[in-house]
């Protein structure tokens, strides 16, 4: 159990205060089963039909704790005690009567006095004592004789028992004295102190301390059963507390120190209670209205930190706004850059890459042939008396058919491959891993799709017709080397009489 963790440890003090009352509870039981014992003693010999009852009732006493099974076994034994007193008091003559009548009989002096005894044959006495006296006064009467000298034995015993029934009447008066008598039985106690005051009341005084003492351990086991169920309720509202209050630690850490000092407070005032209080309706009283006051705490506590989280939430949600706005404007920025960048790259004309580059894809495209040795073909595009055409049709129409020849070539190759404006009416092409006479035969496709594609000028055809000079790359080959020998190719397409493709 930690500091930080009341709850549990008063659970604890609880549940360490149950177990003093169980003890205690054990020691009376102890006293009441000890005064028990003592009862039976003193009442074995008063109804011989009994006394196998009360033996078997001090065994089960000498056991121990009176648990539930003990409990039904000592009713039972109870009844079965009572039951055998009813039957000798309403029935015929038991037999230890007739066994006692007929031993006086067979030692009876004369007929006379067997006649005497005959009129008590049939009657029946509740116990040996009104036995005795219904002898006593049988033979009490004169002339004296010899079984005048019994009674006389049967009166001395009387009052020596009758001295050892006012000891132990004295002895229970003492231990009702010494046990505490729930209020609602105190009448019965009061009525059962009477009944100890009284000569020769044994048998209504056993059994009046029988169902005291029973309903007294009743009495405790409710007792006991309520505080362990209110210790369960308990329990289990200070988990639920216990639950809360972490919870709220956690999200009032600027608190925590207010909070704790008021849950401490409350606290003490719980443990004081706890040892105060000895009647558990004003504990489970008292343990519920401060359990209120907390739940209530908690609930203002709970109230106050949804007011700051929803604070919170409306500046989270300005923040969210203010940092969509802020890439909303990146992304923007983003795009102009991607624009600006497309524009460095790109020939706003044919909108082909434009010079820059084709000198970065072709460094390119040394790199990756020098990594991995698959050889790429350059081909150098112009097209043929490109200033005749500006000449007679204007440079709207030269621009259109550069648009036109750049179109043709860009969907004429594949997606690895490049074009691009490499000057004026010259384009630049790299076939990756495309050899001379592979890029050869595609230069003659271009060159004849350029030828047909029917370009005009105000309704009126154009013919557009481009040479190439195309060439492999090469070992020890540079970018420059790689572009002169294709150039020196175009010139000679062109010297050969253009509208044709030579490679090198």
């Amino acid at each position: 159990m930690t500091e930080t963790n009341p709850w549990k440890q008063k659970a604890v003090d609880l549940a360490r205060e149950l177990d003093e009352q169980q003890a205690l509870q054990a020691r009376n039981e102890k006293r009441l089963a000890r005064a028990l014992i003592r009862l039976t003693l003193a009442y074995e010999g008063c109804r011989p039909a009994a006394d196998p009852g009360l033996a078997q009732l001090r065994e089960i006493l000498r056991k121990g704790i009176l648990n539930q099974h003990r409990l039904k076994q000592v009713d039972a034994l109870t009844e079965q005690i009572l039951r055998h007193g009813q039957e000798e008091t309403d029935g015929a003559p038991p037999s230890w009567q007739q066994e006692v009548i007929a031993f006086l009989y067979e030692c009876a002096p004369d007929e006379r006095e067997r006649q005497r005894l005959e009129a008590l044959a049939g009657k029946a006495f509740p116990d040996g004592a009104a036995l005795r006296d219904a002898l006593r006064d049988l033979f009490a009467a004169p002339p004296r004789s010899p079984w005048q000298r019994l009674g006389e034995w049967f009166g001395g015993r009387r009052r020596r028992e009758s001295d050892g029934i006012a000891s132990l009447q004295r002895q229970l008066l003492g231990l009702l004295a010494e046990i505490e008598i729930p209020p609602d039985l105190a009448e019965a106690g009061e009525r059962l102190t009477g009944v100890l005051t009284q000569e020769g009341a044994v048998a209504e005084a056993l059994e009046g301390t029988a169902e005291l003492l029973n309903a007294i351990n009743a009495r405790l086991q409710q007792e006991q059963a309520a505080i362990e169920s209110f210790l369960e309720q308990l329990s289990g509202k200070l988990q639920t507390l216990e639950s809360q209050t972490l919870d709220v630690s956690e999200l009032l850490l600027g608190e925590g120190g207010d909070w704790n000092e008021k849950l401490s407070i409350h606290v003490d005032h719980l443990r004081l209670h706890t040892l105060r209080e000895t009647d558990l309706e004003s504990l489970k009283q008292a343990v519920a209205e401060r359990l209120d006051i907390l739940s209530a705490q908690l609930q203002a506590f709970r109230e106050a930190e949804q007011s700051r989280n929803q604070t919170a939430e409306r500046q989270i949600a300005e923040l969210t706004r203010r940092l969509r706005e802020l890439e909303q404007e990146a992304e923007d920025l983003r795009q102009r850059l991607r624009l600006a960048h497309h524009q460095a790259l790109h020939d706003p004309l044919t909108g082909l890459p434009n010079r820059q580059a084709v000198d970065e894809r072709l460094v390119q495209e040394f790199a990756r042939w020098r990594r991995f040795g698959e050889p790429f073909s350059l081909l150098l595009w112009d097209v043929d008396h490109f200033k005749r055409i500006n000449d007679r049709f204007g440079h709207q129409a030269g621009d259109k058919a550069l648009r036109v020849v750049a179109q043709v070539l860009r969907k004429g190759i594949r997606e690895v491959d490049f074009v691009g404006r490499y000057g004026g009416e010259e384009f630049l092409m790299l076939l990756p891993e495309t050899g001379r006479e592979g890029a050869l035969k595609l230069a003659e496709k271009l060159r004849r799709a350029v030828k047909e594609c029917g370009f005009n000028s105000r309704g009126k055809p154009v013919p557009i017709t481009i040479s190439c000079g195309l060439t492999q790359v090469q070992e020890n080959d540079t970018p420059e080397s790689l572009i002169e020998r294709a150039d020196q190719a175009l010139y000679e397409a062109k010297e050969r009489g253009r509208d044709r493709c030579i490679a090198r």
